[in-house]
Order: structure tokens, then C-alpha cells, then sequence
């Protein structure tokens, strides 16, 4: 498999630096790397190429024409340019089968349009929404689940002490003097204050705790490549954490694949639908209404088209419909409709003889 060869590659090359299929892991954590835009997020500048960084789309090494890699957006916030959407590389549990035999029928559900997409941006909000509504789950509210999200990404990936995140909880109060409280409330009052000190301690352990695992859950990385996603010190020197994104780069890969066969209806022009529809045929026969609508759409956009020829116009819309697989002479011999389609627009009969033959 390719996997365990890409992972075979994650070693440690030098002290403090690992080296994976996709370069080497920068030493120094996480609170130093140098970010960059890539797939809609802002994500670790090691992670794509500088290519890639500055046109904003991630070119996989073993894949030309990949789709987006499998992002985790775990911070999301207004700024100055935009909402910021800081994300980490995401594990795929979907890319994960028994065998060969169970790959392929992932990827034929695709092709057959009977898969729902499978999406590479997805938040622990997204992701917990997806799941099935149970009682007596708090933690599921995006109250809570924000103020973990916040304490576990700037303690485990910023640097931040966790003792300064819960000085933010605690409460802002005016401190009666003790010398005006009464005698007999002064024990009270002491155990007030110190539990006013000692809760929010409680409360940020307890949150990182349970956001930890929530991330590793989801495959977020760092947390899933460690047990219950509690980070050793240094996490990114160690071995899982390369051989965990060795692992994320082939999920990528197995994505990029099956994304140019997924359903892409909702993007497609009426034209385009057309040929997705007549490639999905397999043998059955659309109805004369039916038909007709096709025939006009393609009529309409041959007329609007500015290809030179109907070889170029089909081989357009196949790419559309078929991203990756285009063959427009066969298609034009399969479905008739296409060339003429283009003559009744066009009136270049000679052309689309040519083309079809």
C-alpha cells in the first residue's frame, strides 16, 4: 500500500526536526510556525508549498489535480480582513477500510452519485451537529464547546500557560475590605474568594481535558495522533505526530481522487447538467420531454459558447461534468445530442462531421 510506504518515510532526520512526505516539521512548536492562506483556511506555511501558499489551493505531491486537503477549523473569528479561520490537518476515519475491495465500492459510490460529499473544512460545531441528538449533553452547546475550543488551541498551540486563561474567567468583583465584613461572615467570605480563585483553575483543566479528546475524536492533529489526544511534551518531535501527517497526506490523496467523481450538480451549468445526466445514463433511455429541455440547453450554450469548434465545446463540458476523464469524440459517438446540438446553433455541420469522425 502507499500508505505504509509514505509512512515508512517519517524519521527523524536531525534533533529537534522530523521529516516527512511533506518536508520537514520545523522545530521550535507550533507557537512559532509561520502561518499561511491555503483552501478557504489559514493553516501551518510548512504543510503546502510555497507555490501552493501564495495561489491559495494545495497541490498534493503524489496527485497534479488534487482537491482540498481535510482541514479542522478549530479557531474562527472576525478581523480586520475577514473572518480568520485557523485550521489543523484532519485524519479522514471515511479513508480508512479493510481492504482493497472495500476502497473501490467507497469510490464507485461516488462515481454512481449515491455518496455524499465528504467535506475538508468542517468544525467540532459542524461535526457535533452531524451527530445524533442525545440528552444531558452540555458540553455540546457552542457555548461551552467555544471556550474549550479556545483554552485547548492557545494552551496546546500557542504557547499560552493555562493558569493565564483561567485568570479570563474568573470573576471581576469588588473585594470588600475584610475589616468591614462582619465577624461572623468572615468565614464565608474567605471560602467565597477561594473558591473565586480556584474554579476557574478547574474549569480550564477540566475544558482542555475534554476538548482534547473531542479533537481527537475528530481527528484533529495534533491530539489524534496520541492516545485520547493527551500531548506529550515537544509533541512535534515525536514520531506519531509525523507518521499521523504521512497518514493525512494519503487520505488527501484518496479525497483528491474521489472528489473528481463525486456528484457537482449544484455547480454545473444547465449544459453541463445535461452531459453529468447523459454520463449517468448506463443504457436507460430519458423521455421525450426530457430530451427536449437537454437539447435546449445545449443549444443555448453552443450558441453562447466562444470554443472554436464542437470537439473543444464538448471536451469543455465533459471536463465540467467529468473532471479528469475526457474523451469527447466517444461521448459525441454515445450521444448524438451533443454535435447536434452544435450544427442547430452554430449551422457547422462540416466541423461536427469532422469532430464526431
Amino acid at each position: 500500500m502507499v500508505l505504509e510506504v509514505i509512512i515508512a518515510t517519517a524519521s527523524v532526520s536531525k534533533p529537534g526536526v522530523s521529516r516527512t512526505e511533506i518536508g520537514e516539521i520545523p522545530s521550535g512548536g507550533p507557537a512559532e510556525w509561520s502561518l499561511c492562506l491555503v483552501d478557504g483556511v489559514i493553516a501551518w506555511q510548512f504543510l503546502v508549498d510555497d507555490q501552493d501558499a501564495s495561489a491559495g489551493v494545495a497541490q498534493h505531491p503524489l496527485v497534479a489535480d488534487r482537491a482540498r486537503r481535510p482541514w479542522l477549523v478549530v479557531s474562527e473569528c472576525p478581523g480586520p480582513f475577514g473572518i480568520e479561520r485557523f485550521a489543523v490537518p484532519r485524519l479522514m476515519s471515511q479513508c480508512e477500510w479493510p481492504d482493497e475491495a472495500a476502497m473501490d465500492e467507497w469510490h464507485e459510490s461516488a462515481w454512481a452519485g449515491t455518496a455524499a460529499a465528504i467535506p475538508t473544512a468542517e468544525t467540532p460545531f459542524d461535526a457535533r451537529a452531524a451527530e445524533p441528538r442525545r440528552r444531558g449533553r452540555p458540553s455540546n452547546t457552542p457555548p461551552v464547546l467555544g471556550r474549550a475550543l479556545a483554552v485547548t488551541v492557545e494552551c496546546d498551540l500557542r504557547g499560552r500557560a493555562p493558569s493565564t486563561m483561567a485568570d479570563n474567567l474568573k470573576p471581576q468583583r469588588q473585594l470588600q475590605p475584610l475589616k468591614d465584613v462582619a465577624r461572623s461572615a468572615v468565614r464565608a467570605e474567605l471560602d467565597r474568594r477561594r473558591r473565586d480563585e480556584e474554579t476557574p483553575h478547574r474549569t480550564t483543566r477540566r475544558d482542555r481535558q475534554k476538548c482534547r479528546t473531542t479533537l481527537w475524536q475528530y481527528g484533529g492533529l495534533p491530539w489524534a495522533a496520541f492516545p485520547s489526544g493527551g500531548l506529550p511534551a515537544r509533541w512535534w518531535e515525536a514520531q506519531e505526530f509525523a507518521a499521523a501527517l504521512a497518514r493525512w497526506e494519503w487520505h488527501a490523496s484518496l479525497l483528491a481522487y474521489r472528489h473528481k467523481w463525486e456528484q457537482r450538480t449544484p455547480v454545473l451549468s444547465p449544459a453541463e447538467q445535461v452531459v453529468y445526466v447523459f454520463l449517468r445514463l448506463d443504457g436507460q433511455s430519458l423521455r421525450p420531454e426530457t430530451l427536449a429541455l437537454a437539447r435546449s440547453a445545449l443549444e443555448a450554450d453552443a450558441r453562447a459558447s466562444d470554443a472554436f469548434d464542437v470537439v473543444q465545446w464538448v471536451a469543455r463540458l465533459e471536463s465540467a461534468a467529468r473532471p479528469g476523464c475526457v474523451d469527447p469524440h466517444q461521448l459525441m459517438f454515445d450521444f448524438p445530442e451533443l454535435p447536434q446540438a452544435w450544427s442547430k446553433a452554430r449551422g457547422d455541420g462540416e466541423t461536427q462531421r469532422q469532430g464526431a469522425f
